[in-house]
C-alpha cells in the first residue's frame, strides 16, 4: 500500500499570504495522480500535489494541467466533482472517512461518512473555514493549467480529531475527476480495483503520515 509523510511546516499563521505559502509549498515534496483505475475514460491530463501541516491546519497545493476547465459550481458543498476538480479523503480512525472535493474556483464540498451512500455534508459554517486560492492560465498546445492552494483547518474534522497530529499515522487518498467534462475523467493516488469509477473505497487508501516536529 502507497503511503507518504506529510512534513510541518513551521512560522505558518492564518494570516500568511497566499503567494507566500505557495512559495512555502512549491519547496516540498511533489506527488503524482498517476492511476488511471478506468481505461475507457483515459485522459492526457496530468496532476500533482504537494500536503503538509501546520499548528493549526493540513495545507495541500495541487497542480492541474487538461484539455477542458468547467467551473460552474460557486456555493458551498454543491456538486464541485461535475466540473474540474480535485479531492482529498482522509480516515483519522477506524470507522469513518471526510471527503474534500474543490474545483478549479476553490469552491469546497465536504462530507463524513462510512461510504458514498452513507455519508452527510459537514455544515456550511465549517466548510466556510476552508480557505482557497486558486490560479487559472490557458497555457500551449490548448491546454488549461490550474493551480489550487487549499488550507482545511483541524476544526474542520469535527467527528474524529485526532487531538495530536505530530507523529499520526492515518490514512487517505487524492483524486482528479470532473463528471459533467467533455472528456471524463478519473484519476488517483493509489490504484483502485473496482468495476465502475468510485473514490469512496477506503480499502485502498494509502497511508499517510505525520512528521513530527
Amino acid at each position: 500500500m502507497q503511503q507518504l509523510s506529510i512534513p510541518y511546516l513551521p512560522g505558518i499563521t492564518p494570516h500568511t499570504a497566499p503567494d507566500a505559502l505557495t512559495t512555502r509549498m512549491q519547496a516540498l515534496a511533489q506527488h503524482t495522480l498517476a492511476h488511471q483505475p478506468w481505461p475507457q475514460f483515459a485522459t492526457d491530463a496530468t496532476i500533482s500535489f504537494r500536503i503538509a501541516y501546520t499548528d493549526d491546519r493540513i495545507v495541500l497545493l495541487y497542480e492541474v494541467q487538461e484539455r477542458q476547465i468547467r467551473a460552474e459550481n460557486k456555493t458551498i458543498n454543491s456538486p464541485v466533482y461535475e466540473d474540474s476538480c480535485v479531492e482529498f479523503f482522509i480516515a483519522t480512525a477506524e470507522e469513518g472517512y471526510y471527503n474534500f472535493e474543490f474545483n478549479c474556483i476553490g469552491t469546497a464540498l465536504g462530507a463524513y461518512g462510512n461510504s458514498k451512500e452513507q455519508r452527510e455534508f459537514l455544515p456550511d459554517t465549517l466548510v466556510k473555514a476552508i480557505t482557497t486560492h486558486s490560479q487559472v492560465a490557458l497555457i500551449a498546445n490548448g491546454m488549461y493549467h490550474w493551480q489550487l492552494l487549499v488550507q482545511i483547518p483541524f476544526v474542520v474534522l469535527q467527528n474524529h480529531h485526532p487531538g495530536k497530529w505530530p507523529g499520526l499515522q492515518c490514512r487517505g487518498n487524492f483524486y482528479k475527476c470532473g463528471d459533467k467534462l467533455a472528456a471524463q475523467h478519473f484519476l488517483s493516488w493509489t490504484p483502485i480495483d473496482a468495476p465502475q469509477p468510485n473514490f469512496h473505497l477506503p480499502q485502498y487508501f494509502g497511508y499517510l503520515q505525520f512528521e513530527r516536529q
